[in-house]
């Protein structure tokens, strides 16, 4: 939510090698951010959650893990509810 559509729409660090680097270093900058750091930090943050890596790590946790009590349960089988 707080990257917004920028976590998609941001461009790769290939475009400040091609002809367009340019635009892309005035566009993408930050305020006391160079536009390479934002770009780096945005697509860290997509990696961590909207690639396919975090959809499965996603899944895994809502599905393997089930209700936290349940998996209290199996963790200390000895303690009661």
């Amino acid at each position: 939510m707080l990257g917004s559509s920028n976590l998609v729409m941001m461009p790769s660090l290939a475009e400040f090698a091609g002809e367009r680097a340019d635009d892309v270093a005035l566009y993408c900058q930050g305020v006391g951010v160079s536009a390479e750091q934002r770009v780096r930090l945005f697509r860290l943050a997509w990696d961590v959650s909207c690639s396919s890596f975090a959809g499965r790590q996603t899944l895994y946790e809502r599905f393997s893990l089930r209700r936290p009590v349940a998996a209290r349960h199996r963790a200390l089988p000895g303690l009661s509810a």
